[in-house]
């Protein structure tokens, strides 16, 4: 990450007053190049409009515009995405102002963002709330892995507890056997 004094890795890029994590739509320039986040720039500020934010934001609502006949629109409001305000992901290219978490709505950049299985983009955390792999998950969806209804072809072995066919990801050999991994238990 970039401000006025310099570069700072992603988890040093800190408010100077309250140590607040910052991103590209957070980082505000004081005097003296300390960097500080939305609110604690407010409070600095009071009243200079000689101190400038880094990542100023535009003041025509180009979200009204509708995009041309053989033009993709932005994905989340469906109006022309001109090339200065443009965010792309997998689903398409948003305005800066529609580029944010649809769970909740928090202003994304390219380092936040997560395409979702279904087009839509989340900040890592709604993200991982959504569709990280858990054990839970797993257990639940248990019965849709359960490879031991699939046979074996023909010629070849399949499990000496279950008669399914092993693959190579869950094969667990015991004396020149393949078990699944879930079936190579003591009884």
């Amino acid at each position: 990450m970039a401000s006025a004094r310099g570069y700072y890795h992603a988890s040093c890029f800190k408010c100077s007053k309250c140590s607040f994590l910052l991103d590209s739509n957070s980082a505000n320039s004081g005097q003296g190049g300390d960097i500080f986040c939305n609110g604690c720039f407010q409070k600095v500020r009071q009243g200079r409009p000689d101190l400038g934010q880094v990542f100023g934001k535009s003041h025509v609502d180009t979200t009204s515009i509708a995009a041309g006949y053989d033009e993709d629109g932005c994905p989340r409001c469906g109006g022309k995405v001109f090339e200065a305000e443009k965010r792309s992901a997998k689903s398409g290219n948003y305005h800066q102002k529609c580029f944010t978490c649809l769970d909740c709505h928090r202003i994304l950049d390219s380092f936040t963002a997560c395409n979702g299985p279904d087009g839509d983009i989340f900040c890592k955390s709604c993200y991982n709330k959504h569709y990280h792999v858990t054990e839970l998950r797993v257990a639940e969806s248990d019965k849709a892995m359960d490879t031991s209804i699939i046979k074996p072809e023909d010629g070849c072995q399949g499990c000496p507890r279950c008669g399914g066919k092993v693959f190579h990801a869950e094969e667990v050999n015991v004396k020149g056997r393949s078990f699944h991994a879930k079936c190579c238990t003591c009884k």
